[in-house]
This record gives structure tokens, C-alpha cells and sequence, in this order.
């Protein structure tokens, strides 16, 4: 199996009963990059799920594919998540992006999709 195919088999994983299963996952689908399609599960992942561990790696897989339908649930982590270390990974994940689409900065970036945020360096 080439790594890409697995992709859908780890996406039926982000809701397994397991936290470590979702963890996994998320952090294969990151490690992937081409994971294209896990880019709206990994948001749902992000939004809904009770782990900060789990929501943290879902957060840096979206940076690493790079996909820019993450940057507005990444802004919204940045804003609003409960846990610093959500908020700093969605940052990180966010100014990943930002490069990966030729941005000098998340700012510029989160500028040109709209989202705001005060604090986005």
C-alpha cells in the first residue's frame, strides 16, 4: 500500500473509541502531507475533540498539509481555545501555512483570508 492510500483508513481512526487511535491518526496524517482529504476531518478533530493532546496534533497535521481551508479553524484555536498549548500549535500551524503558500507571515496571510486576529505575528 503507497502511504496516500492509507489516508481514509486513518481518517475513519479520528473517531475511534481511543484516544490513543485518534492521536496516532492525527499525527500520521500530518507526517503524510499529501493528506488532502483528511483536511476537513482534521478540522472537525480540532473543533470537537475533549483531548488537548489529541486537538494539539490535529492542529500541527493541518499545518503540515498546508491546506488553506485550515486557516480559519486554526485562527478560531488561536483565538479562542481554552489551552495555551492549543493556541501556540495552531500559531505554529498557521505560520506553516503561511510559508507553504508564500507568505512572509501568518499576519499576511491571516490578512488575505479575512480572519481576524489582533495578536496573529
Amino acid at each position: 500500500m503507497k502511504v496516500v492510500e492509507a489516508v481514509p483508513y486513518l481518517c475513519d481512526n479520528l473517531s475511534a473509541k481511543s484516544g490513543g487511535v485518534r492521536w496516532a491518526a492525527a499525527r500520521a496524517l500530518g507526517a503524510i502531507k499529501e493528506a488532502k482529504s483528511a483536511v476537513i476531518p482534521l478540522i472537525s478533530l480540532l473543533d470537537e475533540e475533549k483531548e488537548s493532546n489529541i486537538r494539539d496534533w490535529a492542529a500541527w497535521a493541518l499545518g503540515e498539509i498546508g491546506d488553506t481551508r485550515a486557516i480559519k479553524p486554526l485562527v478560531n484555536a488561536l483565538k479562542k481555545d481554552k489551552s495555551p498549548d492549543i493556541r501556540q500549535e495552531a500559531g505554529l500551524a498557521l505560520e506553516e501555512i503561511a510559508k507553504k503558500q508564500g507568505f512572509s507571515s501568518r499576519k499576511d496571510l491571516i490578512a488575505k483570508y479575512k480572519c481576524n486576529h489582533r495578536n496573529s505575528k
